[in-house]
Order: C-alpha cells, then sequence, then structure tokens
C-alpha cells in the first residue's frame, strides 16, 4: 500500500503542478478511490482482522474527512454505507438519516431523474462514469465522479451550481450585449430617416396652417404622419434604452419623493381590479437617475403586472435600502456589490416558466398576444438599470407571481431643485452655424430647418470636410455636429479642434445613436449639449438659441491626439 500511495501522491503532484483545479480533483478522486475501494472490498471479503479493519475505516474517516468535496458510499441494495463531513453538509442531511438508508429513501425525487439514470448505467456496466446533474430537492446541480467497485459505488461530488449560475450570468450579458450593439446600429439608421420624415411632416402642417379651412385636409393627413413618426421615434428611444446607449440625464433623486409623485398615475393605470401597494422604508437613501426614465421604468413594470393579473390580484411595489455583498450578491444574481436602494414591484400573476424567465430580458420578446406590447418594457427597465450603474433581476414561478427588483447606487449629494424648462418656441437668429452631418438627406432636411429660421449656414460630410472650412477662414458662432462621423473623427473630436482653432465657440451635438462617445459612466458628460434625432424644428430652434447662449466648449488637452482616447 505505501507504494501504491507513494504513486498517487506523485500523480497528484504532478496535477496540481499542471495549475489546473479540475486535474487535480481528478487525481485525488482516484487517490482515494482506489484506497476506499481496496479497504471496503477486504472488509467484505473478512480477508483482515477487525482491528486492521477499524484502523482502516480511521484511517480513511481522517482522510476524507478533511476534503472539500463529497464522497458517499453505496452497496448493491443502494444504501448509503458511508458519507464523509462535506458529503452530508451538501446533501443537508444528518448522518443517522443518510447511513443504512438506501438513496431513494433519502430523496425519493431523484429515482425518475437523470442522476439515478447515470448512477444505474455506471453500476450495470461496472464502468467509472463522470457526469454533471440537477438535483430538484436540493436546488443544486453536483458534478459527479462514480467508481464501481464488487460491493457498490463510490460516489464523488462537487456542488457547481453558483459555478453554473455564474457562467449562465456571463453568456446572458454576453447576448445581450450582442443584442444591444445590433438595436443601436438600427436605432442610428432610422432616427436618421425619422428626422427628414417628421421634418417634413411638420413643415406641411404649417403649410397648411397658413391655408386656412383649405389646408384643413392636408394639415389632418401631416398630424397623422407626426404621431406616427413620434410612435416609431419611441420605439427606438426603447430600443437604445435596452442597449445602454440612451442619452441619460441623471441627477440626485428623492426616491421615496418619486414614488409619492407617481402613485396617483400608477393607481389610475391598475384600474379598480388591482389593488396598489407601495412600501417605503424609513431613511430611504438617495440615488443618482434620470428622474423621468426610472417613471417610465416603474410604469412599464406595473402594467406588466397588471396584464399578468387579468381577473385583478395584488401589486406591492417596496422601496428599500439594502447593502449588497459578494455572498448576497451571488445569491441575488449581482454583479456589483455595495449600498443600494432596491425597487421591487410584486405581483401575484400566473408567474412565469423557466423558458420565459430566461428571455424575459430580450428586447422583442413577448408572451403577449400580437398587438398587446412590442416586448421591450422588460428590456428597456434592464438597459436602464445597468446604464444607471446598477442592475435588474427577475425571481418568478408558475402560479406564483412575479417579483423584478430594480437595484440603483445610493448617493450621499444633495438633492438639487429642478431648473425650469427649456422654451419651445421656434425663434431663430442671424448667427452663423457650421453643420456637420454625414447622411446626407439628414443634412439637406437640417440646413434648410436653419436657413428658415434665418441662421447663416455651412455644412460638411465628415469632421476634415468642417476642419478644412475653418482652416480656410469660416468663423461660426456655433458648430452643429452629429457624435457618429465617418472618416475617423467622432463629432466629440472635431469639436475639440474646432474649437482650439476658434476660442468661444458653442458646440452641439447631435445624434440618433451616439454610442459611447459622449457618456461617462452611462450619463452624458458634463458641459456637452446633445439633441437627439429625431428632431422637431421647434426643438433644434430651442436648443440652439440655448446653446449660443450657454458657455463655449472647453476642448480636452491639446496633447490628447485626435482619435486617441476611449470616444470610439
Amino acid at each position: 500500500m505505501r507504494g501504491a500511495n507513494a504513486a498517487e501522491g506523485g500523480a497528484t503532484k504532478t496535477a496540481m503542478a499542471h495549475g489546473s483545479r479540475t486535474e487535480f480533483w481528478e487525481a485525488g478522486v482516484l487517490s482515494i478511490a482506489r484506497r476506499l475501494r481496496v479497504r471496503l472490498r477486504a472488509a467484505i471479503r473478512g480477508t483482515i482482522g477487525a482491528t486492521a479493519a477499524n484502523e482502516g475505516v480511521l484511517d480513511l474517516d481522517h482522510v476524507l474527512g478533511s476534503i472539500a468535496d463529497g464522497v458517499y458510499v453505496l452497496d448493491r441494495s443502494w444504501r448509503v454505507r458511508y458519507a464523509n463531513d462535506a458529503a452530508l453538509a451538501a446533501l443537508r442531511r444528518p448522518g443517522a438519516e443518510v447511513l443504512g438508508a438506501t438513496l431513494w429513501e433519502v430523496f425519493p425525487d431523484l429515482r425518475a431523474s437523470p442522476f439515478a439514470s447515470q448512477l444505474e448505467a455506471a453500476a450495470a456496466a461496472g464502468l467509472p462514469a463522470d457526469f454533471a446533474a440537477f438535483l430538484p430537492s436540493l436546488n443544486a446541480w453536483h458534478e459527479t465522479r462514480v467508481y464501481p467497485f464488487e460491493g457498490g459505488l463510490t460516489v464523488y461530488f462537487r456542488d457547481v451550481t453558483l459555478e453554473r449560475e455564474a457562467t449562465e450570468r456571463s453568456r446572458q450579458a454576453r447576448k445581450l450585449e450582442s443584442l444591444g450593439q445590433l438595436t443601436g446600429g438600427i436605432a442610428h439608421d432610422v432616427n436618421n430617416l425619422l428626422t427628414v420624415m417628421l421634418g417634413n411632416f411638420e413643415m406641411i402642417a404649417l403649410g397648411a396652417e397658413e391655408r386656412g379651412p383649405a389646408g384643413a385636409g392636408d394639415l389632418d393627413l401631416a398630424e397623422a404622419g407626426l404621431r406616427a413618426g413620434e410612435s416609431a421615434s419611441q420605439l427606438m428611444h426603447r430600443l437604445l434604452a435596452f442597449s445602454r446607449r440612451q442619452p441619460l440625464a441623471p441627477q440626485v433623486v428623492d426616491i421615496a419623493a418619486l414614488l409619492a409623485s407617481l402613485e396617483p398615475l400608477l393607481r389610475r393605470t391598475m384600474g379598480e381590479t388591482v389593488a396598489l401597494e407601495i412600501a417605503v422604508a424609513r431613511g430611504l437613501w438617495r440615488a443618482v437617475v434620470d428622474p423621468a426614465e426610472l417613471e417610465t421604468a416603474m410604469l412599464n413594470l406595473a402594467i406588466n403586472a397588471r396584464d399578468a393579473m387579468p381577473a385583478g390580484g395584488h401589486l406591492r411595489i417596496e422601496a428599500s435600502n439594502v447593502t449588497v455583498d459578494r455572498v448576497y450578491g451571488a445569491l441575488a444574481g449581482l454583479e456589483q456589490t455595495g449600498a443600494f436602494i432596491m425597487l421591487a414591484v410584486a405581483d401575484g400573476g400566473a408567474g412565469m416558466s423557466q423558458e420565459v424567465l430566461e428571455r424575459a430580458f430580450e428586447p422583442f420578446f413577448t408572451t403577449k398576444e400580437p398587438g398587446r406590447g412590442t416586448g421591450l418594457g422588460l428590456s428597456m427597465v434592464y438597459g436602464f438599470a445597468k446604464q444607471s450603474g446598477g442592475h435588474a433581476t427577475i425571481d418568478s414561478e408558475e402560479g406564483e407571481g412575479t417579483v423584478v427588483r430594480l437595484y440603483l447606487p445610493r448617493t450621499r449629494e444633495a438633492e438639487i431643485p429642478a431648473a425650469a424648462g427649456e422654451p419651445r418656441a421656434a425663434h431663430g437668429g442671424s448667427e452663423t452655424i457650421l453643420l456637420v452631418e454625414d447622411n446626407d438627406l439628414v443634412r439637406v432636411h437640417t440646413e434648410a430647418m436653419l436657413r428658415g429660421l434665418g441662421y447663416a449656414v455651412r455644412s460638411a460630410a465628415d469632421g476634415t470636410d468642417a476642419l478644412l472650412l475653418l482652416q480656410e477662414g469660416m468663423r461660426p458662432d456655433l458648430l452643429l455636429a452629429d457624435v457618429v462621423l465617418p472618416g475617423g473623427m467622432t463629432g466629440r473630436e472635431v469639436a475639440d479642434a474646432a474649437a482650439q482653432l476658434i476660442p468661444g465657440l458653442k458646440v452641439l451635438f447631435t445624434s440618433g445613436y451616439s454610442g459611447r462617445a459622449l457618456l461617462e459612466g452611462g450619463r452624458v458628460r458634463p458641459g456637452v449639449a446633445l439633441i437627439g434625432k429625431p428632431f422637431r424644428r421647434s426643438e433644434l430652434a430651442a436648443r440652439v438659441r440655448a446653446q449660443l447662449a450657454a458657455p463655449p466648449w472647453q476642448p480636452r488637452s491639446a496633447s490628447v491626439p485626435l482619435g486617441g482616447d476611449d470616444d470610439r
């Protein structure tokens, strides 16, 4: 036995030298399996005395009790003849309940499971088996290795539930990130088209209004087109929210006050058949979020909950302070740790199957009948939470209801009263504007709107052409630049270079999808003014006037080469 032990020890050391936990685990399992089989075979045959047998058992107890992996032995009748401490802990059963009982008596639900089939196949073949299986009664995944011997089976296992959940979360995150990139690209192109379409409908409506009763028919058509375009714009907004590319306008928010102001709207939305309860913990912390987007997220969750209870029911919205450590994060499926405000929306509806739950955050996935939902509500909530530095989770069981939780990072900053809204009147001016826009249709349309407002306009299709105009002597009062441009320069880089040539230059960015070029931690960077596409003539006029009155653009250090930072 000493020679065998020495050889086995060498194999273990070799496995450790490879630096792989899996190889080390396999080597250790083989070593202990051989020793245990020899002891049990000798005891069964009666070839060793009682003293030697007891010494062997004590030796094995010492060896097996010192390892973190579970080990148990089954005889031919499937009775548990041995289980180490790690096995009893993982199986969540006391030794008195396990030892001497059959595995099926301890876990009746395993009898018809794939786990039982694997064990039976290994016993019938007399060959080692290696598999991972789910144990329903423990709600856990076990990575198992089985070694048959004359008297039964030796079973080694590790609980790999957390590892599998982490792998699945990572897979889902990669999947959602890929979908986010796709939807962001789609939103960019569609918003460019909507800018032109909405602008033309708006011009038709203005012309029809000037004609009075004679233009009533054209006015109706134009307004119908505007409503359709606005709906499409909202759809694109939700896509950008999911992809975490929407420009947020965060501020310090008193979550308790926000929920109180939102409560009347939520009660009207729920109707008379759904009882609404809002529970806010005392001393609720503040968060830095976009309040309008948070209100939209809460409304979306409430509507989903209402739709899950067609016959009525109870909806509970809860807000509380939570501190997420590594253990809490692992159990809740959270990627970050720290102090968070948790917003939970719980309903008593039909719940979700596991298949539906796994896809719930995907854009356009919905279980509602056609015409009753876009499938973007939950995906928008997920994207908003992630872009705000937080997280979103769903717990649901069929017939038991659903709980969606938002985790928003705490801030210790003081709340700042909201500033008055911008004037919406379409006032123009006589200043000079340099327009940088790569889309031909949008460029021609925007230039026409600006000229119609009285401005002198020069336009360029990319950053190189824009800087060439400046080098030739153009001195604009305002640079209106798209964020995403061809030719290797972003709108941000064009603005930096232009401001170095023309001190005091004012800058306004526009984009249907800015990517991360203007974002910092998922938020629009300080000092950045952005008008999102599609924009209406009145909105463009107001934003241009506001930016002409704003402080000039502050370029980054001239030592930073164009295209050399993380904007791209």
